[in-house]
C-alpha cells in the first residue's frame, strides 16, 4: 500500500464515519415528533422540513459514494460527487435548523 492509497482510504474512511453520525444526527431528530415537527420551528419554518430530508438523502448518497470508494474508486464517483453536492448545499439548512430546536429547548427550560 502506497501513500496515495492510504491517504483515499483515510478519505473515504473518514466520509463514512462523518455521515453516519449525521445520519444518527437526522434520526434522532425525526424521533422527536412531537417537540420538533409540531414545534413552532417548523411552523414558522416550514421550508427546513424538507431541506431536513434532502440532507438526509444526500448523506445516504454520499455514504454509498464512500463505501464504493472504498471498493473500487472510480465505481460510483458521480455517486458521490452528486451525493457531497445535495448534502453540502442542504448542511446549512441543518445546522441551523438544529440551532432552532436547541435555543427553543433551553427558552422553555429556563
Amino acid at each position: 500500500m502506497d501513500a496515495e492509497m492510504a491517504l483515499e482510504l483515510t478519505y473515504h474512511l473518514s466520509g463514512i464515519v462523518v455521515m453516519m453520525f449525521l445520519l444518527l444526527v437526522v434520526n434522532t431528530l425525526r424521533k422527536e415528533k412531537e417537540d420538533v415537527i409540531k414545534s413552532r420551528i417548523f411552523i414558522r419554518y416550514g421550508r427546513f422540513k424538507s431541506s431536513f430530508y434532502i440532507a438526509s438523502i444526500g448523506a445516504v448518497v454520499f455514504l454509498i459514494g464512500n463505501l464504493a470508494g472504498l471498493y473500487d474508486h472510480s465505481a460510483f464517483h458521480w455517486m458521490h460527487a452528486v451525493g457531497e453536492i445535495v448534502f453540502n448545499s442542504c448542511l446549512a439548512v441543518f445546522v441551523g435548523l438544529l440551532y432552532y430546536i436547541l435555543k427553543s429547548k433551553k427558552k422553555r427550560r429556563g
